[in-house]
């Protein structure tokens, strides 16, 4: 793009920083529960590796922004219903609006027939006092949570599949992690057909898309295949932890994991390690749920490859955004002459907030704060519709020919694009696309760092707009 007063140089492309997972870019307002039982209330109910699943799962949390001090964790005789029920709630209480929450249980599954009959069993959480927190009181708890939260992510490294735990392979040391109550104490037991608490969690899904909230549940097994532990950790919370310490496993080279990109990684994982365990997502897929391994330093990437890679950032962005702020971003045309069109926007916003258009060019290797910038600071808007640019600035097609892609961001809460963004070209802010710009422009537009708090955000679809000779 070219813009007046004065025009911007292209920046050449950096190289890939070899960068760890960014835990300096951790969200202050972000919160995990992470809960375990190895050593149960009876013996033989007891679960090998559960001390080193909870060790992951923080390095998990830690991996997907959430600071260590905002890390609660309940062990062994702690994972009580109340215990769970309480901290739950506590849970609940700490979140403000635009905060994420990271929910992680490891530990036996089970089920029970229904106190008032009927062909569906209850499933839960077998606890250690060999009680049962059932779906239907976690999938409340939750709703409480997403109704707060700007995302919620659940991982429930346990199994409901009772007829399959019986049936289970066993080899020295690996567990289905499903515990039965003897059929003494249960007379009558017809339970066994498992859901994996999938019914609940797609109620749960719905009800916090309904909000706005973003949310994804994920599950160890499939429905008929049991979750398996090991002395060396659950397989798996192994196989999840192992993917995000790959730099391979961000496959569109976004700077971001989405959980659908974990998923494929982890089943390979599972694959290789021989368990026969699928591991299900039940909510946004393509949901942002941790940064991404940097690879090693590298040549800088090819025009098509740097397009793609920062595109995927942008829609990284928008899928992390709230559907309760609906943002629609339309340009005035979608072929524009280089040298000759100048880019104009119509966005419409149902809510009233901070305005942002974040653009990449057709050469892919920088990103642009297009607005607000120096001539026009004013970006706060009232619902409705708002025509861009306005009389005191203009965008130009500059070339190269090639896709370019905007994203327009209303914001409940002021952003600072300029930090990630920190170059000047001309009276606009840019950066180049590099793993850690990427990181840092991902972890402000979802309020990090943001000197209002944290709040929610809409974001329009990815728009692109080809320039042609």
């Amino acid at each position: 793009m070219q813009r007046s007063r004065p025009a911007i140089r292209p920046l050449a492309a950096a190289a890939v920083l070899a960068l760890a997972l960014v835990p300096t870019l951790a969200r202050s307002a972000d919160y995990a529960l992470i809960m375990g039982i190895g050593n149960y209330q009876e013996r033989r109910a007891n679960l090998p590796g559960i001390d080193k699943d909870m060790a992951a799962a923080r390095r998990i949390a830690q991996s997907i922004g959430v600071p260590a001090a905002n890390i609660r964790e309940l062990s062994d005789g702690q994972v009580t219903g109340a215990g769970v029920g309480r901290a739950l709630q506590e849970m609940e209480a700490q979140l403000r609006p635009g905060d994420r929450a990271f929910v992680y249980y490891s530990g036996h599954g089970s089920q029970e027939p229904n106190a008032g009959g009927g062909a569906r069993c209850t499933e839960g959480m077998f606890v250690h006092d060999m009680k049962m927190f059932a779906d239907f009181d976690l999938e409340s708890a939750l709703a409480r949570i997403a109704a707060r939260a700007g995302q919620l992510i659940m991982f429930n490294d346990s199994c409901f599949s009772g007829g399959a735990a019986t049936k289970a392979p066993r080899s020295e040391g690996v567990v289905p992690k499903f515990f039965q109550k003897s059929v003494a104490e249960r007379p009558g037991y017809t339970c066994g057909d498992a859901i994996n608490m999938k019914a609940s969690a797609r109620n749960l899904v719905a009800g916090a898309a309904a909000k706005g909230n973003n949310m994804v549940y994920i599950a160890a097994s499939a429905d008929d295949e049991v979750a398996m532990a090991t002395p060396k950790g659950s397989a798996a919370t192994l196989a999840w932890e192992s993917c995000l310490k790959n730099p391979a496993t961000d496959t569109n080279s976004s700077g971001s994991l989405s959980a659908a990109e974990l998923m494929r990684c982890a089943q390979g994982q599972l694959k290789a390690m021989g368990h026969n365990q699928t591991i299900s997502l039940i909510g946004n897929e393509a949901l942002p749920v941790s940064f991404a391994a940097a690879p090693a330093q590298s040549a800088p990437p090819s025009q098509p490859d740097a397009v793609r890679r920062s595109a995927a950032t942008l829609e990284d962005i928008r899928q992390a955004a709230s559907a309760a702020i609906q943002v629609e971003l339309q340009p005035s045309r979608g072929q524009l002459r280089i040298g000759q069109d100048p880019l104009d926007f119509t966005v419409r916003t149902s809510r009233a907030g901070y305005l942002y258009l974040l653009h990449v060019g057709p050469d892919g290797r920088t990103f642009d704060l297009l607005f607000p910038n120096q001539y026009d600071q004013n970006n706060f808007v009232q619902p409705g519709t708002v025509q861009l640019p306005r009389p005191s600035w203009r965008v130009m097609a500059a070339g190269p020919a090639g896709d370019a892609h905007v994203l327009a961001i209303v914001s409940d809460v002021r952003k600072d694009f300029t930090r990630p963004l920190a170059d000047k070209q001309g009276p606009f802010s840019s950066g180049s696309v590099d793993n850690d710009t990427q990181n840092k422009l991902r972890v402000e537009a979802t309020g990090v760092g943001s000197s209002a708090g944290s709040g929610q955000f809409g974001a329009s679809r990815v728009v692109r707009v080809r320039e042609v000779q």
